[in-house]
């Protein structure tokens, strides 16, 4: 099995790992865990407690902190990052196509 086939499989498992976990945010109602993109609740990174969050960012955008859910954030946060990686490997599964179709 050459770079390119198993460069594909990879994306394809991974793929599917995304719809399983995207299927968790729609079933826990973690869609708007993270309300804002690309931040979560205008932090990089998402923040662990509600003291964390910049409340004047916070009624700056409109958002209504009881909406502060930490398993619901880290679902969504989770979900987005998982996609991050499936856009690499997709990204990459074209390079190594492009290449395999060359040789």
């Amino acid at each position: 099995m050459n770079a390119y086939q198993k460069t594909a499989i990879a994306t394809i498992i991974a793929t599917i790992f995304l719809i399983s976990v995207g299927s968790l945010v729609r079933i826990t109602g973690a869609g708007l865990g993270c309300p804002d993109w690309p931040k979560c609740w205008g932090c990089w990174f998402p923040p662990s407690s509600i003291e964390e969050v910049d409340m004047a960012y916070i009624q700056e955008k409109g958002y209504d902190i009881q909406e502060f859910n930490p398993i619901k954030m880290w679902t969504e946060y989770i979900n987005r990052l998982v996609g991050v990686i499936i856009g690499f490997l997709v990204f990459l599964t074209f390079l190594r196509s492009v290449r395999y179709l060359k040789s």
